[in-house]
């Protein structure tokens, strides 16, 4: 049985923090573990309800649920900058959506075609105009159980209300949100 962070521990010891992130929060008056539950958002998003993606539309914000089809990582070949493309197509049966990072090339051993994942974000046509895409959707890998191919997952970034937090840089919003969690 877990036992309760005591309040007042300095926040760098809270798991998954450490000495970096710790002072990154430092700059956001967070020092410890009480500080960081007091935390307000500045907002909050519905990504509770997800869209099939036949009924998207670019410039749409959606939550989108499906199967990773295809994962690569891909270099421009006109540029002559060390810049990477990380891109997934996910579908859900009734169309396909890619997801591209750029210059995070780690994704590629986060993302496994036939994994269950949800992507939010804003879509937009693709470069040659003929398929919607989003630019660094935030995401999560769904679990499914062998048994029953049921979604099994406590979802933090999608799924649900989702509180945005100030920031500073170094900081993302998935980390906060990580480590409010």
């Amino acid at each position: 049985m877990k036992t309760p962070q005591d309040m007042n521990t300095p926040i760098q010891y809270l798991k998954g923090v450490g000495p970096h992130k710790a002072s990154l929060l430092a700059r956001l008056g967070i020092a410890t573990v009480e500080d960081l539950l007091l935390t307000m958002p500045v907002r909050y998003e519905d990504r509770r309800s997800s869209a099939r993606i036949v009924s998207l539309k670019p410039g749409q914000t959606a939550s989108i649920i499906g199967t990773i089809a295809a994962a690569e990582t891909v270099r421009p070949s006109r540029q002559k900058t060390r810049l990477t493309i990380f891109q997934i197509a996910v579908t859900d049966g009734s169309g396909i959506v890619k997801g591209k990072w750029f210059n995070q090339p780690f994704l590629q051993r986060v993302f496994k075609p036939g994994q269950s994942v949800v992507l939010f974000g804003t879509l937009r046509l693709d470069y040659y105009g003929a398929g919607l895409e989003i630019i660094n959707p935030e995401y999560e890998i769904l679990d499914t159980t062998e048994d029953d191919n049921q979604t099994e997952t406590a979802q933090i970034h999608t799924g649900r209300i989702v509180p945005i937090y100030r920031l500073t840089e170094g900081l993302s919003q998935k980390q906060m949100r990580s480590m409010v969690y």
